[in-house]
């Protein structure tokens, strides 16, 4: 069966939009997102609050979600990012690294990045 890039890439925007909506009952924005569907579809993401931000980022080839978190002193402030956490999810559906991906950003955000 041929993959279809067009149907792949609106599979992965929606389940960033999917992403985004779970993430906002913790009030937690989406302020940057990046996909490489040629790399094994990775992905990084960034989302948190205007001072303290997690960037969550998947790497399709090892299967591995990784967080790392950042506070900013004003919104052009740039990052330092220090990692938090990583897990090897290989064989893991969409929505089992969708679910990951919103514990890393919740714990990320609760713990605080001093």
């Amino acid at each position: 069966m041929k993959l279809d890039d067009s149907e792949e890439a609106l599979k992965h925007l929606r389940r960033v939009v999917s992403l985004a909506e779970r993430l906002r009952p913790h009030s937690i924005a989406v302020y940057a997102h990046q996909y490489n569907y040629l790399a094994f579809g990775s992905w990084s993401l960034v989302a948190g609050n205007r001072h303290r931000r997690v960037q969550l980022t998947w790497d399709g080839k090892e299967f591995v979600l990784s967080s790392a978190a950042s506070e900013f002193g004003g919104s052009s402030a740039p990052a330092s990012w220090r990692p938090l956490e990583s897990k090897h999810l290989e064989g893991a559906d969409a929505e089992e690294i969708a679910r990951a991906a919103e514990d890393f950003a919740v714990r990320g955000l609760g713990e605080g990045a001093a």
